[in-house]
């Protein structure tokens, strides 16, 4: 499972709430919610507001 699935699974959230709450449209979402692409590579705008969603720092979606 990744990272951000367990965030949004502490947190309540669907990929459908994450998304209307975040801005970022589910089909750009789950492949990080899939586990398939990681945050190390991703524009810093989109990680930032997904964990501004999630009220997490932005280091906290990293998996490790």
């Amino acid at each position: 499972m990744s990272r951000l699935k367990d965030l949004m699974n502490e947190r309540g959230y669907t990929k459908t709430s994450l998304s209307e709450l975040s801005g970022i449209s589910v089909r750009t979402l789950e492949p990080y919610i899939a586990g398939s692409r990681k945050f190390a590579n991703t524009p810093l705008w989109l990680a930032v507001k997904i964990a501004d969603t999630l009220g997490v720092d932005v280091h906290d979606l990293m998996e490790e």
